[in-house]
């Protein structure tokens, strides 16, 4: 008995149009009873020209996928809470950062924090009480501020080699510092300080040591 002859898939060059259809998974976090996995898939909106990005979680034991967050958005670092319960996660939306909870079941979600500037790398606390993460504040925090002192204009006072980036331009006058959120009242509270990057943070198993790591280099 002969077996019915495949059909050969057609190979073809990628296209410029290919973009649109490109999905990239970032992100990973597994949940601590290692039974789902939170990640971001990021993809390129047509109309717009722009990026977005959403969560997703996958079940590992029942094989399916739900998503989590949707909109024109993006959506990253999803971060497990120790007991599994709730997903925190940043998202830029109306080119304002946030930092929002989620539960992991599913369901309405929690503005815990809006701010003019980039959050990265945040963690838990052992007692689900504070998320601690690296925070830079933009240069149009400061320049509202000034406007509010009614200064003069605001200029650029470059102090540094290392002052801008092709593709992002002038970098911010504000250092990364490290930032501990309360999680039940939402008040921020500033842990480092000075005019080095201070970033990465990581808490000790019993909650009472952040370790973070520390440009002190001269530029």
């Amino acid at each position: 008995m002969a077996a019915p002859a495949r059909k050969k898939s057609r190979k073809r060059k990628i296209t410029a149009e290919d973009l649109y259809n490109f999905r990239i998974a970032t992100s990973v976090a597994i949940s601590p009873d290692e039974s789902r996995i939170a990640y971001t898939v990021e993809r390129m909106d047509k109309k717009d020209q722009k990026y977005y990005t959403n969560i997703f979680v996958h079940d590992l034991t029942d094989g399916e996928t739900r998503q989590f967050t949707h909109g024109k958005q993006v959506d990253g670092t999803p971060v497990w809470s120790p007991d599994g319960n709730t997903l925190a996660f940043i998202s830029t939306r109306d080119k304002k950062t946030g930092i929002y909870l989620m539960p992991a079941d599913g369901g309405a979600e929690r503005q815990l924090l809006e701010i003019d500037g980039e959050i990265c790398n945040m963690q838990w606390t052992p007692d689900q009480c504070h998320l601690v993460f690296g925070l830079r504040y933009r240069d149009s925090h400061f320049i509202k501020d000034e406007k509010k002192k009614k200064e003069p204009p605001v200029y650029r006072h470059v102090t540094r080699f290392f002052y801008r980036l092709d593709g992002m331009g002038f970098l911010p006058k504000d250092k990364f510092q490290v930032y501990a959120l309360d999680v039940e009242t939402a008040k921020l509270r500033k842990i480092t300080s000075g005019k080095r990057d201070n970033h990465s943070p990581a808490v000790s198993p019993d909650g009472k040591w952040i370790a973070y790591v520390s440009n002190r280099s001269k530029d």
